[in-house]
């Protein structure tokens, strides 16, 4: 059945140019002129309500050491439904080496973005229906003091094919969407000796529980 644009809660932002941009391979200048966060290709439109459970790494602290606050974890496009993240688990726990290092490289997440030391979970409000882009990464390509790095998977573009990810406009830099939007559920940390499922990360906040 397709999907009426008009009834999604962000349906606003479907339209803006740079949300798009963002989705599919924004270019961040501050990490120099050729940077680029890979994004995703988007395939396809999907929607998600009150009876998802959203995923998403995360960094805990700020650049001063500061804990953040939950609600502006919760600011970004980017995140995975429940059984995606599940998915993940099984690559990252069946690599050698942290946790930590082993979603940066997973999820093409370069160190200098993003520490993915935790991970938020969330889930829509109730009588919120949002639309999110769904489809394959893309390499990351940083460019720190001149010098190119290339963060990808596989040993190249195609072969990320096996992982999918969300982006849901409306949601990056946007805190009073992501506070209307959004229910907090829980910060679990991925540095103090996490297991094999999300059950098992210990939980650092803990916010409503999902139903």
């Amino acid at each position: 059945m397709p999907i009426d644009i008009k009834l999604l809660t962000n349906a606003a932002y479907l339209s803006e140019p740079e949300e798009k941009s963002r989705a599919t391979g924004w270019k961040p200048a501050r990490f120099g002129p050729d940077a680029r966060n890979g994004g995703l290709n988007i395939e396809n439109l999907r929607i998600y309500s009150d009876d998802t459970v959203l995923a998403r790494f995360a960094q805990l602290h700020d650049d001063n050491g500061n804990e953040k606050h939950p609600a502006s974890l919760l600011c970004s496009g980017w995140w995975l439904t429940k059984d995606m993240f599940s998915w993940l688990l099984t690559r990252v726990f069946g690599a050698t080496g942290q946790a930590s290092q082993n979603i940066q490289s997973q999820m093409l997440l370069p160190p200098e973005w993003n520490a993915a030391d935790c991970v938020v979970r969330a889930f829509p409000k109730k009588d919120i229906v949002l639309g999110a882009w769904f489809g394959r990464p893309r390499s990351v390509l940083i460019a720190p003091k001149g010098s190119k790095r290339v963060i990808q998977g596989g040993g190249g573009e195609q072969t990320e094919a096996w992982m999918y990810q969300l982006y849901i406009p409306g949601l990056a830099n946007r805190p009073h969407n992501a506070r209307n939007w959004l229910q907090f559920e829980g910060i679990y940390s991925t540095k103090l000796g996490p297991g094999p499922t999300l059950s098992e990360y210990p939980r650092i906040r803990r916010g409503a529980r999902h139903m």
